[in-house]
């Protein structure tokens, strides 16, 4: 059980990496023409932060999980900002979040980037966490100036929230991944069905972002090839896994060292 949640810690924490850094921003490579193969590489990886907030009621995140949220907030896409707008949200209610976070200065910093956005969505959530964290004594200013680097990023970025159309198409994906059924099923039995299905929809991601039909940031793809890997590294992961993860590293590594050695002759 303790191994569980340590590795349930650790792929929650590689998750919001992913989900609130910039990769979900890069991930979709046009914003002015968005393709359903880029909808559905992000909609497998709300998926999959979803599952992993659900099953772990995210209450346990700690202050150094929240300063990595701040951080976070201040570079990220409108999506990225709502998601954690809405974790927030749900720490908010939870008294014992509430009890550890109250008052600390990363958690208030985080509400007040949040609350002087421009989506009205994300600054009604902040307002609604203010008061359980001891923030309510803060002034919001709806028309707080921005800089232009700032306003230009969140205009682009509205063009990147996920539409709900595609997340049915994401299920049928790992639905479909009979391989990938197969592969878990092979993993300790011991490993909790969170992890289980995490691997699989990680599995899922994968194979079909190498097989085009889904579009995914190669940092992310890395990522989430690292978290299997760490996975592995503490259960008795099947050899087709482990095997299939070397291969995948090795080729990504290989690919930035050839593209590197022909931009620098370029």
């Amino acid at each position: 059980e303790k191994k569980n949640e340590r590795l349930e810690s650790l792929l929650l924490r590689g998750l919001v990496r992913i989900l609130i850094g910039s990769h979900i921003q890069q991930s979709v490579q046009s914003v002015e023409e968005q393709r359903e193969e880029d909808e559905v590489a992000t909609t497998l990886l709300l998926m999959l932060c979803r599952l992993c907030r659900e099953a772990r009621q995210i209450f346990s995140f700690n202050k150094a999980y929240i300063t990595v949220l701040l951080n976070a907030a201040q570079r990220s896409s409108l999506k990225a900002m709502r998601n954690i707008a809405s974790i927030l949200q749900q720490l908010s209610m939870d008294p014992k979040s509430c009890e550890h976070l109250q008052n600390g200065e990363a958690m208030l910093q985080i509400i007040r980037f949040l609350r002087d956005t421009d989506d009205s969505e994300v600054r009604t959530q902040a307002r609604m966490a203010m008061p359980r964290f001891g923030s309510d004594n803060f002034k919001i200013n709806e028309n707080l100036a921005r800089t232009r680097d700032q306003r230009c990023r969140l205009e682009a970025a509205r063009g990147l929230v996920v539409d709900v159309r595609y997340a049915e198409h994401a299920q049928k994906l790992v639905d479909s991944s009979a391989s990938c059924r197969v592969i878990v099923d092979l993993f300790d039995e011991e490993l909790s069905e969170l992890l289980k299905l995490s691997v699989r929809i990680i599995l899922t991601i994968v194979e079909h972002h190498h097989a085009g039909r889904i579009a995914m940031h190669p940092d992310a793809i890395d990522m989430l090839l690292g978290i299997l890997m760490d996975i592995g590294s503490c259960v008795r992961m099947p050899p087709q896994v482990r095997s299939a993860v070397v291969i995948q590293r090795f080729l990504r590594r290989r690919n930035k060292i050839k593209n590197g050695d022909d931009h620098k002759k370029a």
